[in-house]
């Protein structure tokens, strides 16, 4: 989610990160509908692109359309089982996100700056028992080397280091949750020690008008647990102590409830979406497995009145 490259940009890194994150999706429906071989930037500034996901068959023209009410997990590759790209090794990345359709599809992965990690994924045996649940593989992502010391963080987190390492790309409408509350379920772990990480939502809202494209608020918002029901919690900085997994050598399946607000208002430009993300909130370059991913509608949870955040 944010510039990889330590160059100066007249924006700050979020902005940019959001603006090219949506157009990144805006280009993956021209691929789906067969108008150009490759999208745009890749969801982040991190000068790469997502890989299209999943089905070709599936529209991205959702200008007009009704979000898809359903209780089905909403991230479709939530077990990392679809990676057509796949070669038997895994992705090896220093500051820059990983290349253009390199992960499992739907998946993409950034470092942070000056940091260097291998995106891979993991066959579970079936006989294994450390796993609840029983999922197939998980996916991991080992650091070599942690972001560097100079580095801080995601800018429209001031003072407050925070990254996100892993995002999804595939929940199509920035309206599939809207105004509700939703389960964030994922099993993690860590090889050594402990590491404690924050699962996100994101609304994108519009990527193309002037004024309110990459602008935080307004073409696009961020959200984490707020620990209260029903509550929206935007992510900046520090995270709420009710939105954080503490991560250890065992697996374990957490569980986080986050409200979206509603978009009613908003600017809804062509290449809307929902984002899913996991963030980092401390230097270091761990080892941390992610397995069995979802994102599923608790339930029609309108949100407290008053304004959106």
């Amino acid at each position: 989610m944010e510039n990889a490259e330590q160059t100066e940009c007249p924006f700050p890194g979020k902005v940019v990160a959001m603006m090219n994150r949506v157009m990144f999706v805006m280009a993956v429906g021209l691929v789906w509908s067969g108008q150009i071989a490759r999208g745009a930037d890749g969801g982040r500034t991190d000068g790469e692109e997502t890989s299209p996901s999943t089905a070709a068959s599936r529209s991205n023209d959702q200008s007009l359309t009704e979000p898809r009410q359903t209780d089905e997990n909403a991230v479709i590759n939530g077990d990392f089982s679809v990676w057509e790209s796949y070669t038997g090794q895994g992705v090896t990345t220093t500051t820059r996100g990983t290349p253009p359709g390199s992960l499992p599809q739907g998946w993409y992965g950034g470092p942070g700056v000056g940091a260097t990690a291998t995106y891979d994924v993991v066959e579970i045996p079936p006989s294994q028992t450390e796993a609840p649940g029983h999922p197939r593989r998980h996916l991991r992502v080992h650091w070599t080397a942690p972001p560097s010391e100079s580095w801080p963080g995601e800018t429209h987190h001031a003072h407050d280091f925070r990254m996100t390492f892993l995002e999804y790309f595939d929940i199509r409408d920035v309206r599939r949750f809207a105004g509700e509350t939703v389960v964030f379920s994922f099993y993690g772990r860590v090889t050594s020690g402990t590491l404690e990480v924050v699962p996100i939502l994101w609304h994108s809202y519009d990527a193309s008008t002037e004024g309110i494209a990459g602008v935080k608020g307004q073409g696009y918002e961020l959200f984490e647990a707020a620990g209260r029901p029903g509550e929206v919690a935007v992510v900046q900085g520090r995270p709420d102590p009710a939105a954080i997994c503490p991560l250890t050598t065992d697996w374990r399946r957490f569980e986080k409830e986050i409200t979206l607000p509603p978009v009613n208002g908003r600017s809804i430009t062509a290449g809307h979406y929902t984002g899913v993300g996991f963030d980092l909130i401390k230097k270091c370059a761990p080892v941390v497995d992610i397995a069995d991913v979802r994102v599923i509608r608790k339930e029609a949870t309108p949100t407290p009145d008053g304004p959106e955040p």
